[in-house]
């Protein structure tokens, strides 16, 4: 029986409006049968503190920077959650067709080294897509991988990642959806400017696509996590807000949640030399803000959290900072909100 032939009872045909009485009822049986401990979440601990994780019906939308991990972020998600038994349906619409797998194997690879301390084996991710080792380790380079890939298959099954055959329109995204609805737990699209418009008014094409989205989310009641491009970051801009997802403000009006990613863009000698340290060490921080959340959030608040480019992983702490217009100050811990003083990753606690 499909969720809206479930509805029809609840609703008076002739007017088309709920029964109050049975409508309370279905929403108490929706809500006591929620499982907190089978939500969706995210890998980065700072949005689980914050957020309690994704909720069952949800459309979140997480737009960042260009260079900022959106993609490196839709993957984290997909692989953390597969991890967890969760049916996950990844639409990965970006780069080469294996990139979804190489970048994670390269994640663990390296993960592998910094654990058994072997840096001559280290590599860029540029070095490792070109296969480019030196030829003493070749061997054991190669057996490393088939013990990742056999993890791989033993412990992410329940990971789907979609086969780009042909451009997908929202027709067939449609399509795939009605297929896989009983069985998906959480659908990611990476990313909403990859799909193929109908035309060239790219401003229409994405209005459509966030209404169908938001209307096939409300039908089935399933967690959709869509990736987005901000906009071209202009000189005034400190930190991205609500207004900086790029293509209309139908994005942020369809989505239930809304979190922009990007490095903070503080002019100053200070800051200028914390960069360069930054590059060398190629650990950069990161902000993190919620500008929507519908479910109520303070969009003032900016989480500044490491992000390890070799690892590939942001770290499990963050501090706390207060974002303006034009200016960023760090939050006083004693000040954090209780859920970021009860978690265990914000920055001076265990």
């Amino acid at each position: 029986m499909s969720e809206n032939t479930e509805l029809n009872w609840l609703v008076n045909p002739d007017t088309g409006f709920y029964n109050f009485e049975r409508y309370v009822d279905e929403s108490y049986l929706d809500l006591v049968s929620t499982d907190p401990n089978k939500m969706i979440s995210y890998p980065i601990p700072y949005l689980n503190d914050a957020l309690g994780g994704i909720m069952k019906s949800e459309f979140v939308v997480i737009g960042a920077d260009s260079g900022c991990g959106k993609t490196e972020l839709a993957n984290s998600i997909a692989f953390h959650n597969a991890r967890q038994g969760k049916e996950v349906y990844l639409f990965s619409l970006e780069g080469d067709r294996y990139e979804v797998m190489n970048r994670q194997r390269y994640k663990l690879y390296m993960q592998m080294v910094n654990e058994t301390a072997r840096y001559d084996m280290k590599i860029t991710y540029r070095e490792f897509m070109q296969n480019k080792f030196d030829d003493k380790f070749r061997k054991k380079f190669h057996a490393e991988l088939i013990v990742i890939d056999e993890l791989f298959k033993s412990k992410y099954k329940s990971l789907h990642v979609y086969n780009r055959e042909e451009f997908l329109t929202m027709d067939l995204f449609e399509g795939h959806l009605d297929l896989i609805k009983n069985k998906a737990e959480v659908i990611i699209i990476d990313h909403l400017h990859y799909f193929d418009f109908r035309t060239s008014n790219e401003y229409s094409e994405i209005n459509e696509i966030m209404k169908r989205i938001k209307r096939l989310q409300d039908t089935y009641r399933l967690p959709i996590i869509l990736i987005s491009h901000l906009r071209k970051k202009e000189k005034t801009r400190i930190f991205p807000d609500q207004n900086d997802f790029h293509g209309s403000s139908n994005i942020v009006k369809q989505a239930d949640t809304c979190i922009a990613i990007a490095h903070p863009d503080i002019v100053s000698e200070e800051s200028n030399k914390d960069y360069e340290e930054q590059v060398k060490t190629g650990v950069f921080r990161t902000g993190i803000r919620v500008v929507k959340a519908r479910t109520g959030f303070s969009s003032r608040l900016l989480a500044l959290v490491d992000y390890d480019l070799s690892k590939r992983r942001y770290d499990k702490g963050y501090k706390l900072a207060i974002c303006g217009n034009q200016f960023i100050t760090d939050m006083d811990e004693e000040n954090y909100p209780k859920w970021a003083k009860e978690g265990k990753n914000a920055e001076g606690k265990s």
